[in-house]
């Protein structure tokens, strides 16, 4: 039997490239995550009674067809590879309508609507293009280091990504404001300087998959495994709606995993959304803004550094790794909201907390690729792909959860920028602090209960595919 698991062909130029991707999608994901609420209601000076249309009505369609992006991926033909075609293609297009969301239209109704039917679009090409992103670890690599590799390079360039945004997103804003005596076209530009970058990571990423996809075509090929496979075993040929059921419900760690990022999304896109209101309104210290969204990610930044003295530590346990890093963060929210101590201690503790407490969250996208080889050992059929779509389905429902609450926070408090700050100094800081506290505690007890799944146990199960494929061609 062979012991020798399927590892990356070119693993330095693959980790490289997949964290420039990664760096270059989070800079244009960022105007969201910050921006988009506070664009509406501070800046287009949208009623806040319309604010549902661009911030609620695309996460509910962006949730729905979480559902279906995987199956996209999977069904449609792609002469030049699913991964490839979707690297290339889905950027251009996503850059392009999310650009047109910053747009100020005169009328308040037609402006939302078209920031509406832009942001689903954009979601609609960047999700799929995601989707090929975080299938790497699955798709191409059976080792489990190699797998922790990529996920921790995934945190880490969303966190850089994050550092540098928070230094230089509102000084451009702010300059090309100033120069075209707007509120409104500083939030276009900078739209337009993340796409391209976006646009320049995800293809240069595509020509390295694209070599990874025909040697994955030809090593196959050269087994047999493949045209065997095609006739003796339709499953390895077409993956049919019944097995993509099987491949998440018959799949304990996966439905874990799925439930576990739910409220894990939940405690980072709520806060995320309510950022500038929780700084201008509750700690009554925007200027300090920046200062914290650079520091909480520049501490991500670091922290990949701590991230294989933490693997010795925890002896490649990335469960237990988990679940110890995010007590830190949990204690650290109940202890915030109680003692409410000043703006300068809050920011440095929070930035000592992330530093010690990221790379936890490093291994996030490896749980997926392992879940992944579990639906394959226990199915027969290759679901890879779809199992890691589903790894944004929990991702676009939290938004879905945001977009809901931010539109309900800001109609019931009846929100007015124009009025003091400190009106809304409570709710935002319950919204931003304590709940997020909450959603991180059922993370944490969900991973502990419901998540089973070892990394020996995935080594013998990837080893045991291999043999099967191997069999099959003879």
């Amino acid at each position: 039997m062979n012991t020798e698991v399927k590892k990356l062909i070119n693993p330095g130029r693959t980790y490289v490239l997949y964290y420039i991707a990664k760096f270059c999608f989070t800079i244009l994901t960022c105007m969201e995550t910050y921006y988009i609420a506070s664009y509406t209601t501070d800046a287009a000076l949208i009623p806040v009674v319309l604010v549902f249309i661009p911030l609620t009505i695309p996460t509910i369609v962006d949730f729905i067809m979480s559902f279906l992006n995987g199956i996209i991926l999977e069904k449609m033909p792609h002469p030049m590879g699913k991964y490839t075609f979707w690297m290339a293609i889905g950027p251009i297009v996503a850059s392009i309508a999310y650009a047109i969301v910053y747009v100020r239209f005169d009328d308040d109704k037609v402006c939302a609507i078209i920031m509406c039917i832009m942001i689903i679009i954009a979601h609609l090409f960047w999700n799929i293009a995601e989707i090929t992103h975080t299938s790497v670890p699955s798709v191409f690599t059976d080792d489990a280091k190699q797998r922790s590799t990529l996920s921790m390079l995934q945190s880490s360039g969303s966190s850089v990504a994050t550092f540098v945004f928070g230094l230089v997103a509102l000084p451009i804003i702010n300059a090309v404001n100033e120069k075209t005596g707007t509120i409104t076209r500083g939030y276009f530009a900078l739209t337009v300087i993340c796409g391209v970058l976006y646009i320049i990571g995800y293809i240069l990423l595509a020509f390295t998959i694209r070599g990874m996809e025909k040697r994955e075509e030809e090593l196959v090929a050269a087994a047999g495994a493949r045209k065997a496979a095609e006739a003796h075993n339709e499953k390895a040929a077409k993956l049919s709606g019944k097995e993509m059921l099987q491949s998440f419900f018959g799949n304990g760690p996966l439905v874990a995993l799925t439930l576990m990022q739910l409220f894990t999304w939940l405690c980072g896109f709520v806060p995320m959304g309510f950022t500038v209101y929780f700084f201008r309104c509750s700690l009554g210290a925007m200027a300090m803004m920046s200062l914290f969204v650079s520091g909480r990610s520049l501490a991500g930044m670091f922290a990949m550094f701590l991230f294989p003295v933490y693997q010795k530590l925890f002896k490649g346990n990335k469960k237990r790794m988990l679940l110890t890093c995010n007590l830190i963060s949990i204690a650290w929210y109940f202890i915030f909201y109680f003692l409410r101590c000043n703006v300068m201690a809050y920011i440095v503790v929070s930035i000592i907390v992330r530093l010690f407490a990221g790379p936890g969250a490093m291994n996030t996208l490896a749980f997926y690729a392992d879940a992944a080889t579990y639906a394959q050992w226990k199915t027969g059929a290759d679901s890879r792909a779809f199992v890691m779509s589903l790894y944004t389905i929990p991702l676009k429902l939290a938004l879905l959860i945001r977009g809901i609450l931010t539109s309900a926070i800001l109609v019931a408090l009846n929100y007015d920028p124009g009025l003091e700050p400190s009106t809304y100094k409570e709710p935002f800081f319950f919204v931003y602090v304590l709940l997020s506290g909450i959603f991180s505690l059922i993370a944490w007890l969900i991973m502990l209960f419901g998540y089973h799944l070892s990394e020996a146990k995935v080594t013998q199960m990837a080893l045991e595919i291999q043999q099967r494929s191997s069999n099959s061609s003879t």
